[in-house]
């Protein structure tokens, strides 16, 4: 019989069983509106979206978007992402503990951006949730600033990376159009060569 592997999936079961432990309410991979959250929970009416993730710690603007959309969907804007080392992914489930070891007691990169709470940090999940549901009783805010400013420059330049390459895109079609007209108007001989000198020049 073939051994059963960690994935991203296998992790949700623990952490929701463990966020209730601690008095939050959590449900794992539901349906809002044909989206998929991996795990929603409440304290209150306070409701916050988990998305899992299992490789590179660096968070990019989809993971965000992805996760801020589902959010949406609950009205609320409490996110937050787990990242699990690379090497935890198809790791064999030998016995009973190995999933909830993983789940709850390996340090995960960890981006929070709650109301109450923002910072990306190495934590095991478990401290995570305990320190969230302090800040939640005490109503405390804490904001890291270190990590505002990164995720901001972070994102503008992967948004600056998606508008450039949308420009150059619509460049080099608005030239091969120009060079479609001077084909035609017999101006120029070879217009296949001239279209890949214009690509190169613009990659």
């Amino acid at each position: 019989m073939p051994i059963p592997k960690i994935e991203e999936r296998t992790l949700y079961p623990p952490l929701v069983n463990y966020l209730k432990s601690i008095g939050f309410s959590a449900i794992g991979e539901s349906k809002i509106n044909r989206k998929s959250p991996d795990i929603i929970f409440q304290f209150d009416s306070i409701s916050f979206v988990i998305e899992v993730k299992i490789g590179k710690t660096d968070i990019g603007l989809k993971a965000v978007a992805q996760a801020s959309d589902y959010a949406r969907k609950l009205n609320t804007q409490n996110i937050i992402i787990l990242v699990y080392p690379e090497k935890h992914r198809n790791e064999p489930i030998t016995n009973d503990t190995v999933v909830e070891r993983i789940a709850l007691d390996v340090e995960v990169y960890a981006l929070v951006l709650t109301d109450y709470w923002t910072e990306s940090l190495v934590i095991k999940p478990l401290n995570l949730f305990k320190k969230l549901k302090q800040q939640l009783i005490t109503k405390e805010v804490k904001v890291d600033f270190k990590t505002t400013v990164e995720l901001i420059g972070n994102y503008v330049k992967e948004l600056n990376s998606i508008i450039y390459k949308k420009a150059k895109d619509e460049l080099i079609s608005e030239v091969v159009n120009k060079l479609d007209l001077f084909s035609s108007i017999g101006d120029l001989k070879d217009k296949e060569t001239a279209e890949k000198q214009v690509k190169n020049l613009a990659s």
